[in-house]
C-alpha cells in the first residue's frame, strides 16, 4: 500500500515546525496513518482491498470504490480505525498507572488518538461514523434512500460545526467577557483552534455533498496471486457451502492459497449444483455481495 503526502501537508509541517509544533503534527499524522492501516487490515481480513493512503492537511483518506460491500463488513471496516485509536488510548492510560512519569511524554499521543476517534465517529458521511449510519440504514432501506438520509444527517452536523465556528469567531472578535458566571474572557480563545474548526466544517460539508454510493471498498479478487502460485502447482479443493449464505459470505470462506470448486447444498445436505471459483466471482459482479446462493 502506498502512502502519498499532499504538498500542502508538507508546507503545513514546515510552518508548524517553525512555530515549535512539528512534533504535535507528526504524532497526529502518525495516528492518522495507523488509523487508516487498521481499516485496511480488517478489510483484507474480510476479503477486500483498499488503495493508497492520501495524507492531507486536515487528515487522511484511503482510496477504494465499490458499492458491493456487505453491510456487516462495511460496519466492521468503518469501526476498525476509531477502535484502534481508542485501544491506543487505553494502552497508554493503563501504562500511566504502572509508570506515572510516562504521562508527560505520552499525553499528546492519547490526546491525538482520542480526538481522532471521536471526530471520525461523528455521523457525517464519508467519516467512519457516517459509513456506519449508512450501512445500518441500508439494512432496512434501499441504498439510494439510505445515502440521501445519511447526507442529510451529515450535512446537519457539518453545518452545526460551522455555526459554532461563526459563533466562536464573533465572541473572539467582539471580546465577549463572562462576568456573573465567572467565565474567562472569551477573547483569549485560541484563534487557531477556531480556524481549524472552520476549515474542518467546510471540508466536511464538501465531503458530504461530494460523497456517493460508490464511496466504499473494492473486493480483492486475488487472481494474479493465484496465477503466480500456479507456476509451482496450485492445489484445487472442494468446499461445501450452505445455499442460504450470501455470495459475499461464500467468498470469505475462500483462501488465496487454493483454487476452489464450490458445492452448494440445501438443509438436507442435498447437492444442488457445483460452481467454480471463477463462476462465483462472475455472480458477484452480476448480483452483488448480498445475494443468497439459493437465488442465483
Amino acid at each position: 500500500m502506498r502512502i502519498v503526502i499532499h504538498p500542502l501537508t508538507i508546507f503545513l509541517f514546515i510552518i508548524l515546525t517553525a512555530r515549535g509544533l512539528g512534533f504535535l503534527l507528526f504524532v497526529y499524522l502518525l495516528s492518522v496513518v495507523l488509523h487508516e492501516l487498521a481499516h485496511s487490515f480488517v478489510a483484507k481480513k474480510r476479503g477486500y482491498a483498499l488503495g493508497r493512503i492520501n495524507i492531507l492537511p486536515y487528515g487522511a483518506s484511503i482510496e477504494g470504490s465499490s458499492q458491493d460491500m456487505a453491510y456487516a463488513d462495511e460496519i466492521a471496516v468503518s469501526l476498525a480505525g476509531p477502535l484502534f485509536n481508542l485501544l491506543v488510548c487505553l494502552f497508554f492510560v493503563a501504562f500511566w498507572w504502572l509508570v506515572p512519569l510516562t504521562f508527560y511524554y505520552t499525553e499528546i499521543i492519547v490526546i491525538a488518538n482520542l480526538s481522532l476517534a471521536v471526530f471520525n465517529l461523528l455521523p457525517i458521511f464519508p467519516l467512519d461514523g457516517g459509513r456506519v449510519v449508512l450501512a445500518l440504514l441500508s439494512l432496512k432501506l434501499k441504498r439510494e434512500l439510505a445515502l440521501k438520509i445519511s447526507k442529510i444527517i451529515g450535512l446537519a452536523f457539518a453545518l452545526t460545526l460551522f455555526l459554532i465556528f461563526l459563533f466562536g469567531v464573533a465572541l473572539w472578535f467582539f471580546g465577549a467577557t463572562g462576568t456573573a458566571n465567572g467565565t474567562t474572557n472569551l477573547r483569549t480563545t485560541n484563534f487557531y483552534a477556531l480556524l481549524v474548526l472552520g476549515l474542518v466544517s467546510i471540508f466536511l460539508t464538501a465531503g458530504v455533498l461530494a460523497a456517493n454510493k460508490n464511496d466504499n471498498y473494492k473486493r480483492a479478487i486475488g487472481r494474479l496471486q493465484k496465477y503466480k502460485r500456479a507456476r509451482y502447482g496450485l492445489i484445487c479443493r472442494d468446499i461445501i457451502i450452505d445455499y442460504n449464505l450470501t455470495l459475499g459470505q461464500a467468498l470469505r470462506r475462500i483462501s488465496n492459497s487454493y483454487y476452489y470448486n464450490i458445492i452448494i447444498v440445501d438443509e438436507n445436505f442435498k447437492q444442488l449444483k457445483t460452481i467454480t471459483e471463477d463462476e462465483l466471482e462472475q455472480h458477484l459482479i452480476n448480483y452483488g455481495f448480498n445475494k443468497q446462493l439459493r437465488d442465483v
